[in-house]
């Protein structure tokens, strides 16, 4: 596998993008990058849902 300059990849996409994204101190930022819901609601059930993939004991309803 060769030798990715993420930063520059990053960079560019932030460039071309419409909304002014500072994706190097943001995690909203650099989720709207990849198009990847960036509310809270989304980003609270990502965490639960790999805390339970890492064994952690999350209830169904929470990961619903």
């Amino acid at each position: 596998m060769g030798f990715v300059d993420v930063v520059t990849q990053l960079e560019a996409k932030a460039g071309a993008s419409p909304q002014e994204l500072n994706w190097r101190t943001s995690i909203v930022d650099l989720l709207k990058l990849f198009d990847i819901d960036s509310s809270f609601a989304a980003l609270h059930k990502e965490v639960l849902t790999r805390i339970a993939a890492n064994g952690g004991n999350v209830t169904k309803e929470l990961l619903a």
